[in-house]
């Protein structure tokens, strides 16, 4: 993943079961949606990203180990 785009991940989960994927979600920062997914929360999520190139471009990409 792009450095730029990494903070503008949102999440989508049909459960975090395991204590590590609910350690790696918290641990992002980032929003995460739960199945089934509510439209208006995603659209308003989405309104709240920052623009494409708005932040520090040389921020560490999130990587998933899941």
């Amino acid at each position: 993943m792009a450095p730029e785009q990494a903070e503008r991940v949102i999440f989508m989960t049909g459960g975090a079961f395991t204590e590590q994927s609910r350690a790696f979600l918290a641990g992002t920062g980032l929003p995460c949606l739960d199945k089934p997914i509510d439209a208006q929360r995603l659209r308003a999520l989405m309104a709240a990203m920052p623009p494409l190139g708005s932040r520090n471009v040389h921020a560490e990409p999130v990587a998933s180990t899941m």
